[in-house]
């Protein structure tokens, strides 16, 4: 990778740094960071991003989607929230390893 190249990169990995450390400072209620955290993550690192956290049965809970193509959100959060608590879900949070 030329010198060019890398210094631009690294210009956008510490922009996207400063804008996720803006939005944690910015955030009064951790819920809040629940649509905001997929939102920063789509398109910058990812196609699609999910928040789910366990609620206070121990069920998993979808809390935040965010997709490349917004028009595919109700979509998703519509099958997110007709699974919460399924297996495959709560087995990557269980395990912290990605399933495809």
């Amino acid at each position: 990778m030329e010198r060019p190249a890398i210094a631009s990169t690294a210009q956008q990995h510490l922009a996207f740094l400063l804008e996720a450390s803006a939005l944690f400072a910015q955030a009064l209620d951790p819920r809040e960071l629940f649509d905001a955290v997929p939102r920063l993550a789509v398109p910058e690192l990812a196609d699609l991003a999910v928040v789910a956290v366990r609620d206070e049965a121990g069920a998993v809970q979808p809390k935040g989607v965010a997709h490349r193509e917004l028009a595919f959100e109700d979509r998703l959060r519509a099958f997110f929230r007709g699974r919460a608590g399924s297996a495959p879900l709560a087995q990557v949070i269980d395990s912290g390893q990605l399933s495809v």
